[in-house]
């Protein structure tokens, strides 16, 4: 009888020794539905573009955006210091690349296509329609107008 004692016994200082009650709560699993999105003005972006941080931290490591773009917004010729991946996720965006907008030469992206920019490559967006795109880079998430003239925070 004192083997089930002792088994209980050991079990429950295992359960309390520092290994076992330091340990971190598992993650937390977060959903969000559409509707539920809490969107912000973009900085450094024209007038009624929008985004929501999905995942980390833009000045400092991988991050995932939300950017939504009201139809008929042209985002000037700019640049990221960070290579960068933005899935269009609805609507259609055309774009391009190059320090002047040229639009014989954009690409209709539709809901599903994606671009890759590499680091520091000049390029501009249109959008068609109202568009959504998912954005990842690692920071940071900057953005420098080609033409000075162009960034809305100088304005």
């Amino acid at each position: 009888m004192k083997t089930p004692s002792l088994l209980l016994a050991a079990i429950f200082s295992l359960l309390a020794s520092p290994s076992f009650a330091d340990q971190p709560a598992a993650p937390t699993v977060r959903s969000v539905i559409a509707k539920d999105i809490k969107w912000a003005d973009q900085a450094g972006m024209p007038k009624g573009v929008q985004s929501s941080l999905v995942f980390g931290d833009p000045k400092v490591g991988p991050f995932i955006v939300l950017l939504k773009i009201p139809a008929g917004t042209t985002i000037m010729p700019h640049r990221h210091s960070a290579e960068e991946v933005a899935t269009v996720i609805s609507g259609t965006l055309e774009f391009g690349t190059g320090d002047k907008i040229d639009m014989a030469k954009a690409t209709k992206i539709a809901a599903g296509g994606y671009v890759d920019v590499p680091a520091k490559t000049a390029h501009w967006a249109r959008a068609q329609t109202e568009v959504i795109t998912v954005r990842f880079a690692n920071g940071p998430g900057d953005i420098s107008y080609v033409d000075p003239k162009d960034d809305p925070r100088n304005k």
